[in-house]
């Protein structure tokens, strides 16, 4: 069963977080055996074993009406491949610019009947963008369409994040670009910030 679960933690995750991923997985089933067996052992002290059981039993009980909750097949139907190269970026900085911050922004032009769907699918593409490294970001807008923007702390990071894009994360994009209405592909613009 352990076996099980230490596999199915890192299949649900992209490639390049997998051994973070799993590092944070194994820390805190070991810790929660930690202090699993520290608490039932005070109870069994203290109430007895019989309540210690019981408790230990309505735990496991309750963790199996979560599996259905929180499972991690969800993560299994995910494409987590990566996605390849995205286009090469406007700027390149200089070896001093590279530890600068980024902010990155997209600008979208969006048809009315599709402001709920599009707004929708950002929520998503926030979701991917902090999970790749995105310090901030937010969904704005002007009298000529959205604006998405994400501040990524250095431009090796922003680099990185390029890398981790998956294929699962592209389709998100690709459903954004196709409710997109202008002549071009959305404007990508980044920002070095200026050192004080």
């Amino acid at each position: 069963m352990i076996s099980s679960l230490n596999v199915a933690a890192r299949m649900v995750v992209p490639a390049w977080v997998q051994a973070r991923s799993l590092s944070v997985y194994l820390l805190v089933f070991q810790g929660g055996m930690a202090v699993g067996s520290l608490a039932w052992g005070v109870v069994a002290e203290t109430d007895g074993y019989r309540w210690a059981l019981a408790g230990a039993s309505a735990g496991l009980l309750l963790s199996m009406a979560l599996v259905l909750r929180y499972s991690l097949k969800e993560g299994l139907a995910l494409n987590l491949r990566p996605a390849g190269k995205w286009p090469t970026p406007e700027i390149s900085p200089d070896s001093s610019a590279e530890d600068t911050p980024v902010l990155v922004t997209v600008r979208y032009e969006i048809d009315r009947e599709r402001v709920e769907e599009f707004v929708s699918e950002m929520r998503r593409m926030e979701a991917i963008r902090r999970r790749d490294g995105a310090l901030q970001w937010g969904l704005f807008i002007d009298p000529a369409g959205y604006v998405e923007e994400f501040l990524v702390e250095s431009w090796l990071e922003h680099l990185r994040q390029h890398e981790r894009f998956t294929v699962s994360d592209q389709e998100v994009q690709q459903r954004i670009l196709a409710m997109h209405k202008g002549a071009t592909a959305p404007r990508v613009t980044h920002y070095l910030a200026v050192e004080q």
